[in-house]
């Protein structure tokens, strides 16, 4: 049985990428494909990452596609039966993470997605929510949540390709939120391990605004989602979508403006 890895987007983070495929290369597990999917990077990443390492399948979109487009890119190229999501700025720091992995997969069928990232205290938390954190420890190390962040999330290929893959009109982060509920509506159950994490060192090198980016994707998620229109969702989600951004927005316009008033 092959497990494929696939380490996707990558943008401008040569050096973050090199520490996450060298980690890969550390793992137990020996039937792994290494996929790099390079978002169009500006600087040196696809050379130096094709020189650094020739055993890696890079490819590089002609355009700044995205990470759900190029994750879906990374996932057809692949030729296993799991698909191990890893960004560029993760790193592996157990040496049978992958081994773990492709062993729950094995053993339970109805387990759609499995992975987790790592804490300051090592604990791994997986997510519930609108990223409300499901932790889990030495002492309980395995628990149901509602969705995996695909900066380490394995998932059957096969399962992956049914659900249509990630949903390309998200920018960042609901991807991964989508793609648990959709597992979870089609009968399959996902779960965080403790010994299943990844570090993720939330690198800053082009990350859009965050803000933006989650409220609209939030929004995204509860129209599309919704029975029948946003008329129907809960208010509160309403409000935090659309409602509270715009305030905000209001709000640090007005600070800007008080900031820059001539004095008396």
């Amino acid at each position: 049985t092959k497990g494929r890895m696939t380490m996707s987007k990558t943008y401008n983070r040569g050096k973050l990428l090199s520490e996450c495929i060298n980690s890969v290369l550390k793992q137990s597990y020996t039937y792994k494909e290494i996929i790099v999917v390079d978002d169009n990077s500006q600087d040196d990443t696809f050379a130096y990452i094709q020189k650094k390492y020739p055993m890696v399948n890079i490819f590089k979109n002609k355009t700044n596609r995205g990470a759900s487009f190029s994750k879906n890119l990374g996932a057809i190229k692949s030729k296993g039966e799991f698909l191990l999501f890893l960004d560029s700025d993760t790193e592996l720091t157990k040496r049978d993470s992958i081994a773990n992995m492709v062993g729950f997969l094995n053993s339970y069928s109805i387990m759609g997605a499995i992975g987790g990232e790592i804490n300051d205290d090592d604990s791994v938390f997986g997510l519930d929510g609108f990223y409300q954190h499901v932790t889990v420890n030495r002492e309980q190390p395995i628990k149901e949540c509602e969705h995996i962040t695909t900066a380490n999330c394995m998932i059957r290929k096969s399962v992956f390709l049914s659900l249509g893959g990630f949903d390309i009109h998200y920018i960042y982060p609901m991807e991964d939120k989508d793609l648990g509920y959709r597992l979870i509506k089609n009968g399959y159950h996902n779960f965080v391990s403790f010994d299943c994490g990844a570090k993720h060192k939330f690198s800053n090198t082009f990350r859009i605004n965050r803000t933006y980016s989650f409220y609209r994707g939030k929004t995204r998620f509860i129209i599309k989602h919704s029975s029948k229109s946003l008329l129907f969702a809960p208010f509160s989600d309403i409000r935090e979508s659309i409602f509270v951004p715009i305030i905000n927005f209001i709000k640090l316009k007005e600070r800007n403006k008080g900031n820059h008033a001539p004095a008396s």
